[in-house]
């Protein structure tokens, strides 16, 4: 899966994403030592209980002092936090990556780090509403997209390393500049979270949850996940996300319209379309 040089992963937070890659890293066959970053005992011992890791350590500068690889698995906010206080911390050689769902503000703050040219931001498209090492799964991340943000100043080996590891694990890699992952995922991300919670908030001030079932929780799934994790991706994406909202109220006032005028044949032609976009992008088997 790796060359020679990667004999040491240093994964920084062992939640979800954090121990999955643990357990993944293992599924696929990787031979080296997983080293995990978590402030708490208990996450600690929990990650070493499941076998997501070799070792587990809160000395996070010491952690990654020794990495050929490190994976910074946290929320965005402390991601930029990381980068900058332990911008002299990592080897030279090390090849530093991120999981975090925004992207234009941790790779300019890479920029910060001894060698920059060695940070490739990454964001892979998986995940769930539950957290911590013990909702880990060894193929959360099979057949999913993975996002690569190289810039004109990634190191070369850098980006074959962190590509060649999301491949290894099943991972589908797509190439974007940070502004345009940021923009996309806005729009395939950012806005169906907000969507769910906001679904959930008007279903539970309209007093019918009693006869809710499926659809709703189908369609509310999202609003379940990590709010804080959430709370940092809003605050971080929030040009692009204030954009697509424009974009999902322009869309809820053509509907309206629709429905107000009783249009029956452009009210099924509007459905019609949205159920052929699906259809089309379910056929073409790259859906996460």
């Amino acid at each position: 899966m790796f060359d020679q040089s990667t004999q040491r992963v240093c994964i920084v937070g062992t939640g979800l994403l954090g121990a999955s890659l643990g357990l993944a890293l293992r599924q696929a066959g990787f031979g080296g030592t997983v080293v995990g970053v978590a402030r708490r005992a208990a996450t600690r011992d929990e990650t070493l209980g499941i076998g997501a890791v070799d070792e587990a350590t809160d000395d996070t500068a010491a952690a990654v002092s020794d990495a050929d690889l490190v994976v910074l698995a946290t929320p965005v906010g402390t991601v930029i936090r990381l980068l900058s206080d332990l911008a002299g911390r990592f080897k030279p050689t090390a090849v530093i990556t991120d999981v975090g769902s925004t992207k234009k503000t941790t790779v300019d703050a890479a920029a910060a780090l001894a060698n920059p040219g060695r940070f490739v931001g990454a964001h892979p498209m998986a995940g769930g509403e539950r957290s911590g090492p013990s909702a880990a799964e060894a193929d959360l991340y099979h057949g999913k997209p993975v996002i690569l943000t190289p810039t004109d100043a990634t190191d070369a080996d850098a980006l074959a390393v962190v590509e060649t590891m999301w491949r290894a694990l099943g991972m589908r890699v797509l190439v974007m500049g940070p502004a345009e992952h940021d923009a996309a995922v806005a729009r395939i991300s950012h806005l169906p979270h907000v969507v769910s919670s906001m679904l959930m908030r008007m279903a539970t001030d309209s007093g019918g949850l009693d006869a809710a079932s499926t659809g709703l929780r189908s369609m509310t799934r999202l609003a379940s996940g990590d709010t804080h994790m959430w709370a940092d991706i809003l605050q971080d994406n929030a040009p692009a996300v204030l954009a697509a909202l424009a974009d999902w109220r322009a869309e809820c006032d053509r509907l309206q319209e629709l429905i107000e005028t009783n249009d029956r044949d452009r009210i099924v032609l509007w459905l019609d379309e949205a159920s052929s976009m699906r259809r089309e992008w379910l056929n073409r088997g790259d859906q996460a």
